[in-house]
């Protein structure tokens, strides 16, 4: 691997966060590569002329996040799957939990709150229901490998959902998708999201384990049932290095406004 070159920019301290910001940087652009080995320790010190007790700290940073990986003696590389892919677009949207497990991940739920309100103005447009209805609020904290990935609030009409409560959620391993189905015969057709960045408040940023204002994946969405009718508006506020949203589309484009 050649020589690193450091961006034109100034670097400020501390200095173990900017290496972590450079080195997931240079994966996010292709230089290193999921499976690399990178540069060790005593490289990175010479190369951009910083301590080695400075790269180690990010370096051993990157590794509790679940960016980097330690292997013995041979080295630290990029892990395998340092992203978790969460597919967007025009097939049939898939739960969280059976999306990952398409491809041999496990997530788990924290619930974090449930609440039954009356909705807004805008929830009440995207569901296609009054304005004084009443919604049921779930939100909760998806995880894998006790990693935190994504913060989940959704909005479900209760006219749909009688008897839903907290307890059928409280369960890490619940699927909400498999209730839906299983107990109100609620399928999900298709979908509209919209993504953006945004940046972390001070409780998401607890949440994910990232720093308050760090940029982060916002996405929000409707779903529709078999008869094209909205049950769930969703918000997704998802962590800036574990997830990248794959999408397919179309010539046609539908917009949704915030």
């Amino acid at each position: 691997m050649g020589p690193i070159e450091l961006p034109n920019e100034d670097i400020t301290k501390p200095f173990y966060l900017w290496i972590e910001k450079f080195i997931k940087r240079q994966i996010v652009d292709d230089i290193y590569r999921p499976g690399d080995k990178i540069p060790s320790e005593r490289d990175l010190s010479d190369q951009l002329g910083i301590s080695r007790t400075t790269i180690r700290r990010a370096i051993e940073d990157l590794i509790a996040q679940g960016v980097l990986e330690r292997r013995s003696s041979s080295g630290t590389f990029v892990r395998t799957r340092p992203f978790i892919e969460r597919h967007i677009g025009i097939e049939r949207p898939l739960g969280f939990s059976e999306g990952l497990q398409k491809v041999g991940l496990h997530a788990e739920s924290v619930l974090l709150h449930f609440n039954v309100q009356t909705t807004t103005k805008k929830i009440a447009q995207k569901l296609r229901i009054n304005e004084l209805e009443e919604v049921v609020l779930i939100r909760r904290l998806r995880v894998i490998s006790n990693q935190p990935i994504c913060i989940e609030t959704i909005y479900l009409p209760k006219v749909l959902i009688p008897g839903l409560v907290a307890e059928n959620l409280v369960n890490r391993d619940s699927s909400l998708y498999d209730i839906l189905e299983r107990q109100y015969s609620i399928k999900p057709k298709n979908s509209i999201e919209n993504v953006r960045v945004s940046y972390a408040t001070e409780n998401e940023a607890k949440l994910l384990g990232i720093n308050e204002m760090d940029p982060v994946l916002l996405m929000r969405g409707v779903t529709f049932d078999e008869a094209g009718q909205p049950f769930e508006y969703f918000v997704s506020v998802n962590h800036p290095d574990r997830v990248v949203l794959e999408s397919k589309s179309t010539l046609e484009y539908d917009i949704i406004e915030d």
